[in-house]
């Protein structure tokens, strides 16, 4: 099954309000203080207390972790690999995460008055009025557009060319889907071997306190990266198997808290794959 059949691509923007301005005034003022050249240092001035934006920018945040995780690098950032079986999933949790990166815009915006009104006191003459978005423009600062592109077929090209230069371009294309999947694929490796070597840190100390996370993260990182293994990449199976091997179900946070053989026995285990992996 040809890798078009099996993923898109998918671009995802997000639009917001930087709360940061130039300020030519205070600018031209510094370089005629001190007798220097404005053309090179500039003023940039916070406009409101960056609490004001703290639930939007962690909206955000979770837009952009959801995303990049679930998803396969391409040759643009913007853009990024779906899994066609993933598509349904990926949906539903943007939409729920659309919706809270609503909330907090809306929070944000039937706030926005006190909060200039609270920097117009904290910045005194620095303050000046007419850098600030009004209450009703501020909001359309803030979006959230995605949108899904059909992966390519390098033999699916319908353009008028020579055959020859036809041939030189399907060649050119389908080179370039293939280092694209073998990056994707050794991104996939990357992501467990970092939560591998993660986990192996926090077990080969026998008294070092670690958090659930860094145990339960483990194989839902190998989950996933099965999920998005759609150019079905030997190594990242094997990686995976190698893995789930390890890591059976005996591992648990609280049995390598409370069983200390077992601990050693794991990270033992675990070196042995982060070994075996090395240069995949």
């Amino acid at each position: 099954m040809s890798i078009a059949t099996k993923a898109m691509l998918v671009r995802l923007s997000i639009g917001k309000w930087y709360n940061r301005v130039f300020d030519r005034r205070i600018t031209d003022e510094v370089a005629l203080k001190y007798a220097v050249s404005n053309s090179e240092d500039k003023y940039v001035k916070t406009l409101i207390s960056s609490a004001a934006l703290r639930q939007v920018e962690a909206a955000v945040g979770e837009i952009r972790k959801y995303h990049y995780e679930h998803t396969l690098p391409w040759a643009q950032d913007s853009v990024r690999i779906l899994p066609s079986a993933k598509y349904m999933d990926y949906v539903a949790k943007l939409v729920q995460l659309e919706s809270q990166f609503k909330i907090a815009v809306d929070a944000f915006v039937a706030k926005y008055p006190d909060w200039v009104a609270a920097a117009k006191l904290d910045k005194k003459a620095l303050f000046d009025a007419s850098q600030y978005p009004d209450q009703h423009s501020i909001a359309s600062h803030f979006r959230l557009d995605i949108n899904f592109l059909p992966f390519p077929d390098a033999g699916d090209f319908r353009i008028d060319l020579d055959p020859a230069e036809m041939q030189k371009v399907t060649a050119q294309t389908k080179q370039a889907i293939n280092d694209t999947m073998k990056d994707a694929s050794k991104h996939l490796i990357d992501r467990i071997r970092v939560r591998l070597q993660t986990l192996h840190d926090a077990i080969v100390v026998p008294a070092k306190v670690f958090r659930d996370a860094t145990v339960t993260s483990v194989p839902e990182t190998v989950d996933l990266a099965e999920e998005l293994n759609i150019a079905d990449d030997d190594n990242v199976r094997l990686v995976c198997g190698a893995v789930r091997t390890a890591c059976d179900k005996r591992m648990t946070p609280e049995a390598l808290r409370t069983n200390m053989v077992y601990r050693h026995e794991l990270a033992g285990k675990i070196k042995e794959v982060l070994d075996s992996i090395q240069g995949l």
